[in-house]
């Protein structure tokens, strides 16, 4: 893996009942970014996405990660727009699908149509793909094992689990 795209729900639900949530995505990225870090992975980018999707983090423009804050969280949850905009960073940054790592961070459905985007970023299923699944795993579990058919070889509840299966990824 050459780089890690991070792809964090910030939709409303994620606040829906509270902010615990979002210190739980913060401790988790904090800790993920220091542990590739120290497999000695040199790029990696964190993308947002409700009510659209951007790029929030770079590790060549800024060293230190500063936490999603909570004004950021809010909206719907449009996945598809994320895996536009980490199509695009793959153009710009000349890498291949084989090339990248794809994290997901989320706690349930997305609500618009991301298949399509899914397929044009990584048509061939390349890329290492993870999901994270914050809050009542079982019901996410569930959603994202029909909503998503199982698109990504590893889905976690369990932080540490989840960073090691990344970093094991990390050449």
């Amino acid at each position: 893996m050459k780089i890690l795209y991070i792809i964090v729900d910030c939709s409303g639900s994620i606040v829906s009942d509270d902010t615990v949530k979002i210190g739980q995505i913060n401790d988790l990225l904090r800790d993920l970014i220091n542990s590739a870090k120290g497999e000695g992975l040199k790029h990696i980018q964190v993308i947002c996405y409700a009510n659209g999707a951007k790029l929030y983090w770079d590790s060549t423009k800024d060293a230190t990660f500063y936490d999603i804050s909570e004004t950021r969280f809010g909206g719907r949850s449009n996945l598809g727009q994320a895996y536009m905009v980490v199509e695009n960073l793959m153009v710009e940054g000349s890498y291949k699908a084989k090339d990248c790592g794809i994290a997901l961070i989320t706690d349930g459905e997305a609500t618009d149509n991301f298949k399509k985007a899914l397929y044009n970023m990584d048509k061939d299923k390349e890329a290492f793909r993870i999901a994270y699944l914050i809050g009542d795993t079982k019901r996410t579990a569930e959603a994202h094992a029909s909503a998503h058919e199982l698109i990504f070889s590893y889905m976690a509840n369990e932080r540490e689990a989840f960073i090691d299966r990344i970093t094991e990824n990390i050449k």
